[in-house]
């Protein structure tokens, strides 16, 4: 795997820092309008509804992926909404979910964000992602880099664990498996 120096670390994480503020501000301005949303799948199955895809999503992942291209032309993105896929050659690969949680988005539940993930040869290395609400009950940018702190709006903070808690909640993605996890899957 190339090595990434921790300058390369910190200015790809202040670009997708950058990156994810930008999808957090036009998800904010696209909030009560009229959307046109598509739905991923076979349209007339049920299971297709619970996939939505709205006009921002799509604007956004294009608007991170050109300025990917600009800022790092030898670095590639995979994007939720896109059926492109990465060349094999790319060593850095940059992962977007313009909405994440476009469900929630669409119908006004105001529980969504925008993730970039960034990856060394599969590995990652920096993450930022705008939340519509957070640890500190508004929305900002959660983030950080491999060997660096992690962040919330650009100010280091150690989450803080209670002893007394003795019952954690754990979030999965669909498919993964939960055995073995020190929590209640949710």
């Amino acid at each position: 795997m190339p090595t990434l120096s921790q300058r390369d670390l910190v200015e790809i994480e202040r670009q997708a820092v950058e990156l994810a503020t930008m999808a957090g501000a036009q998800i904010t301005a696209a909030l009560g309008r009229t959307l046109a949303v598509r739905y991923k799948g076979e349209a007339d199955k049920r299971e297709a509804l619970r996939d939505p895809v709205s006009e921002i999503d799509e604007e956004i992942e294009v608007l991170i992926r050109e300025r990917v291209a600009s800022f790092f032309p030898g670095q590639d993105v995979l994007g939720e909404e896109s059926e492109e896929r990465p060349g094999r050659d790319h060593d850095i690969v940059w992962t977007i979910d313009p909405i994440d949680g476009t469900a929630n988005f669409v119908n006004g539940f105001p529980l969504f964000a925008a993730s970039i993930g960034v990856l060394n040869r599969g590995v990652p290395v920096v993450g930022a992602v705008w939340c519509s609400t957070s640890h500190a009950l508004r929305s900002g940018v959660y983030h950080a880099r491999l060997g660096g702190p992690l962040s919330f709006e650009s100010e280091d903070f150690e989450a803080v664990l209670s002893p007394d808690v003795r019952r954690r909640l754990i979030g999965l993605g669909k498919g993964l498996d939960a055995a073995g996890l020190p929590g209640d899957l949710r």
